[in-house]
């Protein structure tokens, strides 16, 4: 019997990842298998974007060859730099090629807006200004407005290592903003979702983060239930 037997799911990092499989196989049940590959990129500037996105047909290429079901690519800041469009785009170019379903750290995030009826939200990030700029004008063509921007400005190769409270001060701070809906933390190397389900919680309102809504698109389109309950309200719709 195959130990991955009810789905696999392959993912497309853009520099080295070491808190998505920590989450993946905490939340998803028994049977649920991640294949993943990197592009390897080693900053936030755009030449480095660029570096990784020349890097996805190959990387692409490879998940289908090793029979993954589903395709996720992570890099919302790679794909935002592109402007408001291109996460359709992309998507459409991996299908193409490799013939699976697929899925961007934005696009997911935007398909997981609309599931949950949200419009308005406050922004906890990262990045660096112009990355930021990127990501609040996809996201605003899609009719999502940000009401607030929480941004840390963390150095790339640290976002791992951030502290939690760090994160839980970030969180808070957008979510005296009345007017969000939800909190949105579009960053899979952050380790958010350690205390997303408490924090939701406490604050009353969703907290979308980046291996939250991939994880969500994926599973929801390869009819997986089952997920754990721990880690925030949307993937606990596939309980």
């Amino acid at each position: 019997m195959l130990v991955f037997s009810k789905a696999r799911v392959g993912y497309i990092s853009p520099s080295v990842f070491e808190l998505v499989p920590y989450y993946f196989y905490r939340i998803v049940p028994e049977g649920v298998g991640l294949v993943g590959v990197t592009c390897m990129i080693g900053g936030w500037e755009r030449k480095e974007f660029d570096k990784g996105l020349a890097a996805v047909d190959e990387a692409a290429k490879e998940l289908a060859r090793r029979g993954v079901d589903f395709i996720l690519h992570g890099g919302g800041p790679l794909v935002a730099s592109r402007g408001p469009g291109f996460d359709k785009e992309l998507e459409a170019r991996i299908t193409g090629i490799t013939n699976l379903p697929c899925g961007t750290g934005l696009g997911s995030a935007i398909r997981a807006y609309k599931r949950l009826g949200i419009t308005r939200a406050a922004l906890v990030t990262p990045f660096p200004d112009e990355v930021n700029e990127n990501f609040v004008a996809c996201l605003n063509k899609e009719g999502i407005e940000i009401a607030s921007l929480v941004s840390m400005k963390i150095e790339f190769k640290k976002l791992a290592s951030t502290p939690l409270s760090t994160l839980q001060e970030g969180v808070q701070q957008a979510a005296r903003e009345k007017s969000a809906e939800a909190i949105h933390v579009p960053c899979p190397q952050w380790p958010i979702l350690s205390i997303a389900g408490p924090l939701e919680e406490r604050i009353g309102k969703p907290i979308l983060t980046s291996t939250g809504t991939m994880l969500w698109d994926a599973l929801s389109h390869l009819g997986v239930t089952g997920v754990s309950r721990s880690y925030g309200q949307l993937l606990s719709q596939l309980n």
